[in-house]
């Protein structure tokens, strides 16, 4: 199975038989089997028939829009809904602070554990300090005692392991701290890869019968996926290193993958997006090994954390987060 990046602008997405065809003017630039085709991500002006649209909601095909930028437009839904009996559960624990803040002293442990694990494979030095900071918060996050003080330590830990990263980085990327939007080509993939992993999320959340928009962690609010946003807490470090790995091996350039528009903003170029989501594809489908010694892709291993999480819903049990084993 296979997941499909439209990229090419003015190309349009057709079904044709049993195949998908995108084509441009009078060319065919590529073509699947439809029974290959696992998801779709459509980015800038791409169009799509409606014959495709047909297709891809009668296969529940996850299917989803975006800038050039990468910021997310929108996703096709068909109407079948799953079991609300997962979305109501979660509803009824809204606001239950005892399970909230076992949720994200587990989420955010493992977040700040898998940042450690990048920071203490590279073997460098110079980020000493930084693993030193992370992992005395780490053992302090236990004591913590309310949501705020739990993410208040995470968004701590987080501008310790990027500056961290910042050192790890090869290349001079104009790269200081993390921002939305981005002005330089590391927060450029950085928002992009974890636009694309919150988009992968949303739809194993949905597919499994749970609402994206209620989270237990990230606050509700109109149009943001706050469970997804939890969810990929545990993730975020395999788009970490993959960015790492992207420029340190010379596969993105600052000079030949990048543009930036009149308002200074970054993004990658047709060029730049390719190599972006093919090395994207590769490490979501190449097996990770966890502390429990699980050796999933991480896509599949997505899926995963989302059943344990329902365990952890239906049974109110700890939860059980994905943690890298270095």
């Amino acid at each position: 199975m296979a997941g499909l990046y439209l990229t090419e602008q003015g190309s349009v997405l057709r079904k044709d038989g049993r195949q998908l065809k995108v084509t441009l003017d009078d060319s065919v630039l590529t073509q699947i089997p439809e029974s290959l085709v696992s998801r779709v991500l459509i980015f800038g002006n791409v169009q799509i028939t409606t014959q495709a649209l047909s297709f891809l909601l009668s296969q529940n095909i996850d299917t989803t829009f975006y800038t050039l930028y990468g910021k997310l437009k929108g996703r096709l839904i068909a109407p079948d809904q799953p079991s609300v009996l997962r979305r109501l559960k979660v509803h009824s624990l809204y606001q239950n602070q005892i399970f909230e803040i076992g949720f994200a002293k587990r989420i955010s442990y493992a977040k700040i554990r898998n940042s450690i694990s990048i920071l203490n494979r590279s073997g460098n030095e110079n980020i000493a300090e930084a693993i030193s900071t992370l992992n005395r918060n780490l053992d302090n996050l236990d004591q913590l005692n309310s949501i705020e003080e739990i993410m208040g330590v995470e968004g701590f830990c987080a501008r310790v392991f990027f500056s961290g990263l910042k050192t790890l980085l090869d290349i001079d990327s104009g790269f200081t701290v993390r921002e939305r939007p981005a002005r330089d080509p590391v927060n450029s993939c950085l928002n992009l890869g974890y636009t694309i992993l919150t988009s992968e999320t949303f739809g194993a959340l949905y597919s499994a019968g749970f609402d994206p928009y209620v989270g237990v962690v990230h606050a509700v609010l109109p149009g943001r996926p706050a469970l997804a946003l939890d969810m990929i807490e545990e993730f975020r470090h395999i788009i970490d290193r993959l960015i790492l790995a992207l420029f340190n091996r010379r596969q993105l350039s600052p000079d030949k993958h990048f543009e930036t528009d009149d308002a200074n903003l970054v993004r990658l170029n047709a060029d730049g997006r390719r190599v972006f989501f093919t090395e994207y594809e590769r490490i979501m489908n190449r097996p990770v090994r966890a502390i429990d010694d699980s050796n999933s892709p991480p896509r599949r291993r997505l899926h995963e954390q989302v059943e344990i999480f329902a365990e952890t819903v239906m049974s109110e049990v700890p939860y059980r987060p994905f943690i890298w084993n270095e």
